[in-house]
């Protein structure tokens, strides 16, 4: 339980010390989400089920991708198949809706 504590301390020092570059980061998520609701409704009709399906691709896209990036590298460097690919999936999504959400 101490180390969870000191690591969230840790990781809220890390945050304000790189707030600007996080902010950056955090932007650069909810422009890739919008560009890429963009692209998918030119493939999708208009609509409530073309919205619906647009949202759903633009949200799922990029936590694959962070998902896709991970589980590569891990198997470049281990050789093996981890879960940190699934935690990182759920991480973008996670923080990718939340983005949404206050957007």
């Amino acid at each position: 339980m101490l180390k969870q504590i000191l690591l969230v301390v840790l990781l809220s020092i890390i945050a304000v010390f790189f707030s600007h570059q996080l902010n950056q980061v955090l932007n650069l998520m909810v422009s890739l989400h919008q560009v890429l609701a963009h692209t998918v409704g030119n493939i999708f009709a208009g609509g409530k089920l073309g919205y619906f399906i647009r949202e759903v691709v633009a949200l799922l896209l990029p936590a694959l991708f962070v998902a896709a990036i991970i589980e590569l590298l891990m198997r470049l460097l281990k050789q093996d198949s981890t879960r940190c690919a699934v935690y990182g999936l759920w991480t973008t999504w996670v923080v990718l809706l939340v983005l949404i959400g206050l957007r």
